[in-house]
């Protein structure tokens, strides 16, 4: 199941969601896939990943999705097996190559589709989806989770997207009168959740253990969360 987490303005926080939300994807019971609680983090953001999960190096340490995307054709997706470093969980990285969604869309969507045959749930830290290879990864997310900090800034670049969301985290922002009704109101999307202001997570980040020991406040602020990816992994 791809997942893809995204948001219009960089520093929302979409990489720590994405790590804590795939930390308690990992502990999760057996599921229908068949594939147990396994989870892939792929790094499509701002490249953050590595350094908070402390990553072993690749085969190549710049080679990524993007490197796969746009090689030769015969190089099936089992190659981007490859290209994944090994540590708290499994992650793949951007890579160099430029991509274009309207050339190579065939292609992700191939490489998708086989990183999602592999995984429970394939987790994808899109940053601010600004690029086409990360806009195509949102649209073609069976969940899309919008972070949005409740600031105008944030908000106006939010109505001006045309990338769909299943859903809003809204990121709380100490001294903000907007609140998650507004956003809600203004985009149409529902916020499941809104995710505490906590400064145990640069803590955490900092001594990597974000993925192994998340801030017990930041845990309990995505369980609604987790409860709408298994809605969508029944169904």
């Amino acid at each position: 199941m791809v997942i893809t987490v995204w948001s219009v303005k960089g520093g929302s926080g979409v990489t720590t969601l994405s790590t804590v939300m795939a930390s308690a994807l990992s502990r999760t019971g057996p599921n229908q896939t068949g594939l147990g609680n396994s989870v892939l983090l792929v790094d499509l953001g701002n490249g953050d990943l590595r350094g908070i999960l402390s990553a072993e190096p690749a085969e190549d340490p710049q080679a990524g999705f993007s490197d796969w995307v746009t090689a030769d054709e015969t190089l099936d997706a089992s190659a981007l097996t490859r290209l994944i470093s090994s540590s708290a969980v499994p992650l793949l990285g951007m890579g160099t190559s430029h991509t274009s969604s309207i050339l190579h869309s065939s292609r992700i969507d191939e490489g998708l589709n086989y990183l999602d045959t592999q995984y429970a749930h394939v987790v994808i830290d899109a940053g601010s989806a600004d690029s086409e290879l990360t806009q195509h990864a949102v649209r073609n997310a069976k969940v899309s989770l919008l972070v949005a900090r409740p600031c105008m800034l944030s908000l106006r670049k939010a109505v001006s997207t045309n990338l769909p969301a299943t859903a809003m985290v809204m990121m709380a922002q100490p001294g903000s009168s907007l609140q998650a009704s507004s956003l809600e109101a203004s985009l149409g999307i529902p916020v499941i959740t809104t995710m505490p202001f906590s400064p145990h997570v640069g803590r955490a980040i900092e001594t990597s253990r974000l993925f192994s020991h998340p801030p017990r406040n930041i845990r309990r602020s995505i369980k609604p969360v987790l409860s709408l990816i298994a809605e969508y992994q029944a169904a």
